[in-house]
């Protein structure tokens, strides 16, 4: 089960490829692959086996926007 954390966390929670639920933010782990939903939007996944990283890159809303922030910001820890 997720752990249940404030959407400002979610960088260390992703930067470790924890799964956890947001308020609307939510970090996934399916098939081999770390998953990271804003409502139900991909915004970025990562390749458990492969390090291949994909973000989404369309523009969104000012709250979208700031969501993806916490998002970058934990991607650029991973493995480091």
């Amino acid at each position: 089960m997720a752990k249940k954390i404030a959407n400002n966390a979610s960088a260390k929670a992703i930067a470790n490829l924890q799964e956890f639920q947001g308020s609307n933010l939510r970090g996934t782990i399916t098939n081999g692959v770390y998953e990271v939903y804003s409502y139900w939007t991909l915004m970025a996944s990562f390749n458990l086996a492969t390090g291949e990283l994909w973000e989404n890159p369309k523009r969104y809303s000012v709250t979208t926007s700031k969501q993806m922030n916490y998002v970058r910001h934990g991607l650029s820890m991973i493995a480091k």
